[in-house]
């Protein structure tokens, strides 16, 4: 089962996903789009220049389509969890 294989299989050998990453201007629903293709819980958001700016999560999701589902339309900007500095 999964706690066998975390108490018994190297890091190294642990199969990692792929990072898919958005600007701050990506629509929430482009976003979501790229989540749901790629089947992750997030994506990251990074600036013109590479840099990571934040990212943006299903949780973020679910509670903008809970409290105003037209938001979908608005940059991720505005919704995105910032990287501690």
């Amino acid at each position: 089962g999964l706690r066998e294989n975390i108490r018994n299989e190297p890091v190294a050998e642990v199969r990692h996903r792929a990072l898919i990453a958005v600007t701050p201007q990506t629509s929430v629903k482009e976003a979501a789009d790229k989540m749901r293709r790629h089947r992750l819980g997030c994506v990251i958001v990074i600036d013109q220049q590479g840099k990571l700016v934040g990212k943006f999560t299903e949780r973020q999701l679910m509670k903008l389509l809970l409290d105003d589902p037209r938001g979908v339309r608005l940059p991720v900007e505005r919704f995105m969890f910032n990287p501690p500095r």
